[in-house]
């Protein structure tokens, strides 16, 4: 890791010498780090924006480089991300505070400032905490090496912000010098705020956290207008975060139990937020679909992990459409018909993004299932115990008509995930 984080200084170094504009993304949300990048860069995508990101990535500080980015598109992107803090623009970087600042430094700073500003000065000390007075002291040890005029200080309404960020815990330290362009703004943070699970009044025990939600549907790129489908929606949890955002979601569920509800329902939910009431229907995922081929833009799901729900399937023949006599079906079948499918429904350039749950240990995208036009764009772990975690995994469909979906190896891990916990 010391070799990587020297390598990614030099790096931003090195674009800092050749005229680059770097800007870093300070993210919060280190539960959720593996989802970072994969997050940023489809967010980007549905943007119709190219970044480069300076690798390695360590959280929560993250460097990259864009030829067309302009201050607007950059607050673009970060207010649709769940993780974001603030972010802004590199002036200097290096391994200690002390050190001489970049060469570049008081250009940078001159370019920014183009006209006279008040500033403020905002910190991230991380892993430590400094007093005022040094935080001051370094910022005129800053302007006294590299040479620059600081603007007029205003701390109740600056016009800009100078920031430094101090990275203690990274080996070695890593400190950042350059000007915060803002922080993320109001509606990220008040979708996450008012659609918190506590406030909900509609609740299953495997309802989604709303953060992990709406990072679901920006993997998935799902913007305004888009058909979204959840086939295992419960208490739609994951639907509100699809309807927050202006999509039009149908759902389906085998447990006919919890779309009617008793007390409360689904449409509790939605009516709370003043979303519009999705299209739900009992459905058997193990059944010709109901839907028109290539119709969805995005389908989006938490299937069951054989832990606190299981899954079943009708055992009456195809044609039996309301069947109630059942079977208990293996989480290895369940996420091949999943991933069949989401082959058929989706529409080209629609996405299936979904839940996985896995043993911890060594994993590669041959571990999933493998299916010629649907490519697997992404799977980062979250981890839920000390044995197991689940991944979050994206295909892509690219082709009208898709190959067979198949597992390329036997995998018997997803079966095991029970005995792992100790329910077996």
């Amino acid at each position: 890791k010391h070799l990587n984080m020297d390598e990614q200084i030099q790096k931003v170094q090195q674009y800092l010498n050749n005229d680059k504009i770097v800007y870093y993304i300070n993210f919060g949300g280190l539960y959720f780090e593996n989802f970072h990048v994969p997050e940023l860069l489809s967010v980007c995508s549905r943007n119709s924006i190219q970044i480069q990101i300076v690798e390695p990535y360590f959280a929560p500080i993250l460097f990259f480089i864009s030829n067309d980015l302009t201050q607007e598109l950059l607050s673009q992107i970060c207010n649709q991300c769940t993780q974001v803090m603030y972010y802004g623009q590199v002036a200097s970087i290096s391994n200690k505070i002390d050190d001489e600042p970049h060469p570049k430094c008081k250009q940078l700073i001159d370019n920014f400032y183009s006209e006279p500003l008040t500033f403020s000065m905002q910190s991230n000390i991380i892993g430590d905490v400094f007093q005022h007075e040094t935080k001051l002291h370094h910022l005129s040890q800053i302007q006294q090496k590299s040479g620059f005029i600081a603007p007029k200080a205003n701390l109740s309404n600056p016009q800009s912000h100078l920031q430094l960020i101090y990275d203690l815990q990274s080996d070695p330290t890593i400190f950042i010098f350059g000007f915060r362009i803002a922080s993320t703004e109001k509606p990220m943070r008040k979708f996450i705020n008012d659609f918190a699970l506590p406030k909900r009044k509609f609740l299953g025990p495997t309802s989604m956290d709303n953060e992990l939600a709406m990072i679901m549907c920006n993997l998935a790129q799902i913007k305004a207008g888009d058909f979204v489908y959840d086939p295992f929606c419960g208490t739609c949890s994951i639907l509100v975060a699809a309807t927050s955002v202006g999509a039009q979601c149908y759902g389906g569920d085998f447990d006919i139990k919890i779309l009617r509800g008793k007390d409360t329902t689904y449409v509790d939910s939605f009516n709370q937020y003043k979303l519009p009431i999705p299209d739900l229907n009992w459905q058997d995922i193990s059944k010709p679909a109901i839907y028109k081929k290539n119709f969805f833009d995005a389908i989006i799901c938490d299937p069951p992990y054989m832990i606190r729900a299981g899954s079943r399937k009708s055992s009456q023949g195809k044609n039996d459409k309301f069947a109630q006599d059942t079977e208990v079906q293996t989480a290895k079948e369940l996420y091949l018909q999943l991933v069949k499918l989401a082959s058929q429904l989706l529409r080209v350039g629609g996405r299936a993004v979904f839940w996985l749950a896995v043993p911890l240990g060594d994993f590669d995208e041959s571990d999933l299932i493998q299916c010629e036009g649907m490519k697997i764009e992404w799977f980062p772990l979250q981890k839920l115990s000390s044995k197991y975690g689940r991944r979050l995994i994206c295909y892509l469909k690219q082709k009208e008509e898709v190959g067979e979906c198949r597992y390329m190896k036997e995998i018997l891990c997803f079966d095991k995930i029970r005995e792992l916990v100790g329910l077996e």
